[in-house]
């Protein structure tokens, strides 16, 4: 019985290990790890600026630790016009109860699994950007117009982009998450994207999230591998469309399940695109 009774305990002892490894911190890291143009740096949470400031910093790649609104004041005042590559995918956000501004905008670290508004707006050489793997939101204007944006990796666990969050940035093509559930006002506007997979994930956008009503469209191809007609939500009282990516090219086609052909064209804002709509396999 007394054996019996220690391998009980020292099996709650492995799945409470395990639980306690799979949540997300919420408070700050005691201590963090960032390659800085590949140079290994240790600094209390919230102490970046003191490891940026005098450098022409063009690579941040974190190790471990968390990174708080101090440290993203820091990127945002020494990094913002060299910066190239940003690899947060072993990093988390921490509330450590300050905030930084932009544009006039207070922001804060709200949530871990949240990219925080404004986060990288502006950074125009930044090329690169990993996700934390946590990240379930992109907050508002957090990569807006960072022109030479061209990769941009995703965490698997996000669900929801933000409005505005790559308005105007670089990039010609994506790769949404398999869990991406909705897209935020103009969340792509302005952005060359010539093709797009949205996953089956998807519930809903908004008519004006990856075209502008008042120009023709750069995308060329829309795959939606939802089985049901995300829905699309109405900006037509600003917008004036009618139907689901604005004005569209020459050759635009929209591919989608075989099963759901009838739906979407039949599907409010789809059917405008019905004689586009193309089913797949």
């Amino acid at each position: 019985m007394k054996r019996i009774v220690i391998c009980m305990m020292a099996l709650l002892a492995v799945v409470s290990t395990g639980c306690k490894k799979d949540k997300i911190p919420t408070k700050p890291s005691k201590k963090c790890i960032v390659l800085v143009d590949g140079e290994k740096i240790q600094y209390k949470p919230g102490g970046l600026a003191s490891v940026l400031e005098g450098k022409n910093v063009t690579s941040l790649k974190w190790t471990d630790g968390s990174i708080t609104a101090d440290d993203i004041a820091a990127i945002r005042e020494h990094c913002i016009s060299t910066l190239l590559e940003l690899d947060m995918s072993q990093a988390y956000f921490a509330n450590n109860g300050s905030k930084y501004i932009v544009n006039g905008n207070e922001c804060f670290v709200k949530e871990p699994t949240t990219v925080p508004n404004y986060m990288c707006q502006s950074f125009t050489k930044l090329e690169s950007v990993v996700l934390p793997s946590s990240t379930k939101i992109i907050g508002l204007f957090a990569f807006a117009a960072c022109t030479s944006l061209k990769n941009f990796e995703m965490s698997d666990n996000l669900e929801e982009i933000g409005g505005y969050a790559f308005m105007g940035a670089g990039m010609e093509s994506i790769t949404f998450s398999k869990n991406l559930t909705s897209v935020g006002i103009e969340a792509f506007y302005g952005v060359p994207l010539k093709e797009i997979t949205l996953p089956a994930s998807i519930r809903g956008f908004y008519d004006d999230s990856f075209v502008h009503y008042q120009k023709v469209s750069k995308l060329e191809k829309v795959t939606c591998l939802a089985t049901t007609p995300p829905r699309v939500d109405d900006r037509t009282s600003i917008n004036k469309l009618d139907n689901v990516f604005g004005l569209t090219p020459e050759g635009f086609k929209i591919l989608v399940p075989k099963k759901s052909l009838e739906a979407y064209k039949t599907a409010d804002r789809w059917k405008a695109h019905a004689a586009q709509i193309e089913a797949f396999d």
